[in-house]
């Protein structure tokens, strides 16, 4: 059980150590012929991680948005030591772009650097699967695949009440069900796709430790302990409060000034 440990931890350490030069050697990547990204670049290389951040931030606030933006801003974060926001800039640019490996190997690289400290809960496989799975296609394709699964269920309707052949009504009557099947899938696949940007919900934790409250209130009974760089569903809003939800289904309250919202 300890040599295992010992094992565990040393692979700990060197996927950080790889990830390191990783993001040394291959951020930013960010190029287009803007004096403020040329300017964000060169600080990113001189190791002036500072400036770089507000280089790179100064063009987000000027309406910039893009997977790369986002992921050299948490690139300079990173760098900088300040794992939260990095986290919290991965996370921004793996909705924009989630299927991009570096995105989510630097995302995941930064989780671990947070919790070495404090162990990340667990996700459900069946929801990693489900979104894996809607993120393979955009909002726009999952659309067209259930028009065209629409149209071709209709086709197959028609060919089913005029057919006199029982065998095609049997082929038929399978390939409608596959249609209704894949026609509602990729409807549900398309809306979730479409929520994952416009009415994004998730948040990071801001502070080292936090006591989350039963309530919106300081006199409200403790529930858990949440963590910086914990990522967080918020759920609910009042009075300078957020409702939060882990992923493992943990609710409660904490002060709005303790949580970074993506969107």
């Amino acid at each position: 059980m300890k040599e295992k440990l010992i094992s565990n931890n040393m692979m700990l350490k060197l996927r950080i150590i790889v990830g390191l030069l990783l993001i040394g050697m291959y951020a930013p990547v960010f190029s287009h012929d803007n004096p403020v990204i040329d300017s964000a670049d060169y600080y990113y290389q001189k190791g002036d991680f500072k400036n770089a951040i507000e280089k790179y931030k100064s063009l987000i606030d000027s309406g910039y948005v893009a997977a790369e933006l986002y992921y050299n801003l948490g690139n300079s974060y990173f760098r900088n030591g300040d794992f939260t926001h990095a986290i919290l800039n991965f996370e921004r640019a793996k909705l924009l772009d989630p299927n991009d490996e570096d995105i989510n190997f630097n995302l995941q690289l930064a989780y671990l650097k947070v919790t070495a400290k404090n162990e990340k809960e667990p996700e459900l496989a069946v929801n990693i699967w489900m979104k894996n799975l809607r993120s393979v296609l955009s909002s726009d394709n999952w659309a067209i695949i259930s028009i065209v699964s629409f149209i071709l269920l209709l086709s197959s309707v028609l060919v089913f009440l005029f057919s006199n052949n029982m065998l095609i009504k049997k082929l038929i009557l399978g390939f409608g069900i596959f249609m209704v099947i894949l026609t509602v899938s990729s409807f549900v696949f398309s809306s979730l796709r479409k929520s994952d940007i416009m009415e994004c919900n998730i948040a990071i934790i801001n502070e080292p430790t936090i006591t989350v409250k039963s309530s919106p209130d300081i006199a409200g009974k403790d529930v858990f302990v949440a963590y910086e760089g914990t990522k967080v569903y918020v759920t609910d809003s009042i009075q300078g409060w957020r409702q939060i939800r882990l992923i493992n289904g943990e609710v409660g309250w904490l002060p709005e000034s303790s949580v970074i919202e993506i969107n």
